[in-house]
């Protein structure tokens, strides 16, 4: 039985179709199959980023709600604990899943593009050796999944600041975890609960996620570099194949929605090995990349409505 592979315009209105050779074929099946994979992982990351900045707007709603409203009644006090838990465990299960889902994305990149299988690990393992706040992140993570919450006590602070000529009021809001408390959950990491000060039992969950947040921020930025030079490859790849195809040169995005390579056995295609050529997903990628380019010393940032002088 013969086998053809093509170019082909996946719209009724079309028979337009460009041969291609066997090798140009799975070629352009490992490309596509790389490039998903790096788009799966930009998108992962993106969801531990966005509650990362809904984990901090949330304490500054918080702040913000305290310096402004007179709604001060231990409900609400709890129901601002209530939103604090809820970011915080929206945060460290968005962390856990880039952290386990991005070693099966790696791995089937590294096949693909033949690159060192054992990188990425080794960019995790260094970040959590060198960071008590991700030690700490991972074994909380387990805690509220079986346990219990993230946030033991909370300070909700008014702090007199006095300048040159002018006093004014900071209003800040302070989510901390306790050593005793920890000690109640009987699974609760050991080695983690002895990095814990027995004289110190409030630790600030800012100073702990931030430090998280820099650690993953650091194995994305290793992934990138990593893989950086096979997502280019791909992208060239697939970019060629569209532009092998005739029609319109300066939108090759909207060009290449309808196209796919086509593997036929005699009349029949063969649907599982269609390859869609569809670049929008890429550009996605290349979007997300640059949406979240600041992801290094994370923990060295904050923000602040603060005003800084008297003029």
């Amino acid at each position: 039985m013969t086998e053809t592979f093509h170019i082909e315009k996946q719209t009724l209105d079309s028979s337009s179709q460009v041969e291609i050779s066997k090798d140009e074929y799975y070629e352009g099946q490992r490309a596509r199959a790389l490039a998903w994979h790096a788009i799966y992982m930009e998108e992962k990351f993106d969801l531990f980023m966005r509650n990362l900045i809904a984990f901090e707007r949330a304490l500054i709603d918080i702040a913000l709600n305290q310096a402004l409203s007179s709604d001060h009644t231990s409900y609400s006090i709890r129901d601002g604990l209530a939103q604090i838990n809820l970011q915080i465990v929206n945060l460290l299960s968005t962390g856990r899943l880039y952290v386990d889902q991005s070693e099966h994305h790696y791995s089937k990149m590294a096949m693909l593009a033949n690159l060192d299988p054992t990188a990425l690990q080794s960019a995790k393992s260094s970040e959590y050796d060198s960071s008590f706040g991700y030690r700490v992140s991972e074994a909380l993570r387990n805690h509220v999944q079986h346990f219990g919450l993230p946030v033991h006590k909370a300070s909700f602070e008014a702090k007199n600041m006095e300048q040159t000529n002018t006093s004014r009021q900071r209003y800040s809001v302070s989510p901390y975890i306790s050593k005793t408390e920890l000690e109640k959950n009987p699974k609760f990491k050991k080695a983690i609960l002895a990095e814990l000060q027995a004289g110190n039992d409030g630790y600030d969950l800012k100073l702990i996620l931030r430090a998280y947040a820099t650690s993953l921020g650091q194995v994305h930025e290793s992934y990138r570099e990593i893989t950086c030079e096979s997502v280019s490859d791909a992208r060239v790849s697939l970019t060629g194949f569209v532009q092998k195809f005739p029609g319109d040169e300066l939108d090759l995005s909207r060009k290449s929605i309808s196209l796919a390579l086509i593997h036929r056995q005699g009349s029949e295609i063969n649907e599982s090995g269609k390859v869609l050529l569809d670049l929008t997903p890429i550009d996605r990628h290349d979007t997300l990349q640059r949406k979240n380019c600041h992801i290094t010393n994370i923990e060295a940032k904050y923000i602040s409505t603060e005003i800084t002088s008297d003029a």
